[in-house]
């Protein structure tokens, strides 16, 4: 009987594989199709992940949005697929939702200083008080979070300095043109010299 659990077992992991090697052939909703079959047959994380990404190659954002939710609630710990939809939502133009969803993912993780940074790029610019304690935060982590301290230069001049000062390139050296020789008898010809 345990012989007969581990082959079944076994023979489940081929399928997987068989529909992830089909599918790595194939493009946008081809892709999809495969895997949506495997889904079906036994679902998998990474089944789910490639049908999402599959969607977002193709712009279908709804369908990405949809099946990386359905994952989400499947494989609650697994990350990449709020990624997913963070993505489907940003390249859609939904930037409310994706605004929205990068607060709840900030609040779920909060000690993943990408989903701060991409926070705080969200509330570039808009001088959103929110952001200040999310910068501080990551500052106190990471402390030259360029996020974070372009975030908190919309508040308080020494940042807003900071911000300036970094984004500052280096001058170009000082290019002095052709060389010329001063020639004295040219300038009197010229009447400059009287």
């Amino acid at each position: 009987m345990l012989l007969l659990l581990a082959s079944c077992r076994s023979t489940a992991g081929t399928a997987d594989e068989s529909y992830l090697d089909r599918g790595y052939r194939l493009n946008g909703e081809e892709a999809a199709a495969v895997y949506l079959e495997g889904i079906g047959e036994e679902p998998s994380h990474q089944l789910y992940y490639n049908l999402a990404y599959s969607y977002l190659e193709s712009g279908e954002w709804d369908k990405a949005i949809e099946s990386a939710e359905e994952a989400s609630a499947l494989y609650p710990d697994m990350i990449r697929f709020d990624y997913l939809r963070l993505y489907a939502y940003r390249e859609s133009g939904r930037m409310y939702s994706y605004e929205k969803e990068l607060e709840r993912l900030a609040e779920k993780y909060p000690a993943n200083d990408d989903i701060a940074e991409m926070l705080l790029s969200a509330y570039s610019g808009a001088r959103r008080p929110e952001a200040i304690p999310i910068a501080r935060k990551l500052l106190q982590r990471d402390p030259s979070s360029q996020a974070a301290i372009r975030a908190l230069g919309e508040f308080y001049t020494f940042y807003e300095a900071l911000s300036a000062e970094q984004a500052r390139t280096e001058p170009q050296p000082w290019d002095p043109g052709v060389k010329e020789i001063y020639n004295i008898t040219n300038t009197i010809e010229d009447g400059l010299l009287t």
